[in-house]
């Protein structure tokens, strides 16, 4: 287990509609669904080509919008002063244990959970995490391409939209 509950000490960027920076506040003081920040989401893509996933944890402290669903291995809110790929790089140690450097999949500006986010969505190239922060996740789950393709068909309610955008951009590409 990983236990990474520092988060209250960092500030975060806050975004206007067009992605500018116009202030920043605490973590602990982010209203997800109000404000506008940048977020990094990473997906780990085993050596055999599997995708592992996450099953999101409820946090109290840091509350979850998508708790008990799918979504992406990793995640983050970037802070202040950091470039997407380092806050990717921290939630990838953080969250999963492990040091890589990802590959960026895809960046933009999106309306999503009721508000905008700029996001960056990265492919991390590592065996299934065995050890990860239970604080963020209470499980991965590792799908061959071919089953998570049918959970997406049969079941998109489990997944997160971001976990679907991931799938989106990374199937659409020679990756998948």
């Amino acid at each position: 287990m990983i236990n990474t509950m520092n988060e209250n000490k960092f500030l975060v960027d806050i975004l206007d509609e067009k992605g500018t920076i116009v202030s920043n506040k605490p973590r602990n003081r982010i209203v997800k669904g109000t404000d506008i920040y940048h977020a990094t989401f990473g997906v780990v893509v085993t050596p055999d080509s599997d995708i592992a996933v996450s099953v999101i944890a409820d946090r109290q402290d840091l509350p979850n919008i998508h708790h008990g669903k799918l979504g992406c291995t990793a995640a983050t809110i970037r802070r202040t002063n950091e470039t997407a790929l380092q806050a990717m790089q921290r939630a990838a140690k953080d969250e999963l244990g492990i040091e890589v450097t990802p590959k960026l999949l895809h960046e933009d500006f999106i309306a999503v959970d009721g508000t905008y986010r700029k996001i960056s969505i990265y492919i991390i190239r590592s065996g299934t995490p065995t050890s990860f922060s239970t604080a963020d996740i209470d499980e991965i789950k590792t799908y061959s391409l071919s089953d998570f393709r049918d959970l997406i068909a049969n079941q998109p309610e489990r997944i997160t939209p971001l976990l679907k955008l991931f799938w989106e951009k990374y199937s659409n590409h020679r990756y998948a």
